[in-house]
């Protein structure tokens, strides 16, 4: 999954290094994965925790460098409404693909908050990120119930409500 237009020459996709692997964790390892590139060949990378807890950046960018990308990012969302949608729904997406179906719109709106901290947006962009986020994953709540030893996944959507038998919290 790739957001492609959010930079010129650079592009955003969310990764586990974990390919085919199931992940304990649902969302521990995912990361938004920032490259850059030089020409056609990728230069340096960086790497928001889809939890937004954590931005890890290759060992050969300086402290500039480093402060640097996180303005680059922070500028382009808050000055181009568009562009920020489309983050919001590319998060929201990978959120909700990564943790397996089951995150919360709670959690969702923490993660949004956390990335939010980390690319030091504003307090209205901030909002927005966690009301698109929010309201994307609305239609993907799974609840879970067990009525005397059985399991029923419900997943509600604004279109459709599905009971599926047998899956287990």
């Amino acid at each position: 999954m790739a957001l492609k237009s959010l930079i010129q020459n650079q592009k955003l996709r969310i990764d586990s290094h974990h390919s085919g692997k199931v992940i304990p964790d649902n969302l521990a390892g995912v990361h938004i994965h920032k490259s850059f590139y030089q020409g056609k060949r990728q230069s340096k990378s960086v790497k928001i925790s889809i939890k937004g807890d954590k931005i890890d950046f290759d060992k050969d960018f300086d402290d500039d460098e480093r402060r640097s990308i996180v303005n680059e990012i922070n500028k382009i969302l808050e000055k181009d409404k568009q562009k920020l949608i489309e983050f919001s729904r590319f998060l929201a997406k990978a959120v909700y693909r990564w943790s397996q179906r089951e995150v919360s719109v709670e959690e969702a709106k923490n993660y949004a908050s956390g990335i939010a901290g980390i690319l030091d947006l504003n307090p209205n962009a901030s909002m927005e990120l966690i009301k698109i986020v929010a309201g994307e994953l609305d239609q993907y709540i799974s609840v879970f119930s067990n009525t005397g030893n059985k399991f029923y996944s419900i997943i509600q959507t604004r279109k459709r409500f599905i009971i599926r038998p047998g899956s287990a919290i």
